[in-house]
């Protein structure tokens, strides 16, 4: 199936992806809060191509978490 992107592509869906965040028990997408701040620099940056709200509702499936440095 194929779904448009947040920048406005038509881009197919991965099957084994979304076999793995539907399956039972549910599996969360988790990613650092650096890529909260990515796409919003992203965003301001082309707001022409990258609507904040479609930013909003990518972020909203996702966990944000912070991960410990390592030294």
């Amino acid at each position: 199936m194929a779904v448009i992107s947040p920048l406005g592509r038509r881009v197919l869906e991965s099957e084994p992806l979304l076999q793995a965040l539907t399956s039972d028990p549910p599996r969360h997408l988790v990613a650092s809060w650096l890529l909260h701040t990515e796409l919003h620099c992203a965003a301001k940056r082309h707001p022409h191509v990258i609507a904040i709200e479609a930013i909003t509702a990518a972020l909203e499936s996702v966990d944000l978490v912070d991960f410990p440095v390592v030294t």
